[in-house]
């Protein structure tokens, strides 16, 4: 986790977010092993908010792509994994929030009611100016 390494991880991920813009790429990326490599990379990067929106963001763009895949990845073991580092970063965002940690939450509350069967909640907002996140 240094800072070389945590850039890294970053420009990663703008990559795969670059990419999931296009339906032909995205159908490519989403398999079993994507998404839960990015499981493991939103439960290793919590504590950094950009890594955490960036990885988040793409979760649930992984898991409305593809309803088998989403079938597939809402395992008991997945859920238990997001539901924690859900619970961990709400409680984090109330002693100190930004930009990045709300769209991450909203992104992972997200993919928690797709795998569960609930409402998806709408885009997130900037708590401070009320505009969407793009």
């Amino acid at each position: 986790r240094s800072s070389p390494h945590l850039e890294l991880v970053r420009v990663i991920l703008r990559i795969f977010r670059n990419i999931s813009k296009h339906r032909a790429s995205l159908s490519v990326l989403v398999t079993r092993e994507s998404l839960s490599v990015l499981t493991d990379v939103v439960q290793m990067f919590r504590d950094k908010a950009d890594i955490f929106e960036l990885s988040t963001s793409l979760l649930e763009t992984f898991v409305r792509s593809d309803a088998f895949i989403s079938s597939e990845y809402s395992s008991h073991e997945h859920r238990r994994c997001l539901r924690g580092v859900l619970s961990l970063s709400r409680t984090r965002a109330s002693v100190r929030s930004s930009p990045e940690l709300d769209k991450g939450i909203m992104c992972l509350e997200n993919v928690m009611c797709i795998v569960e069967g609930g409402t998806i909640l709408s885009k997130p907002k900037c708590p401070y100016c009320d505009r969407e996140f793009t």
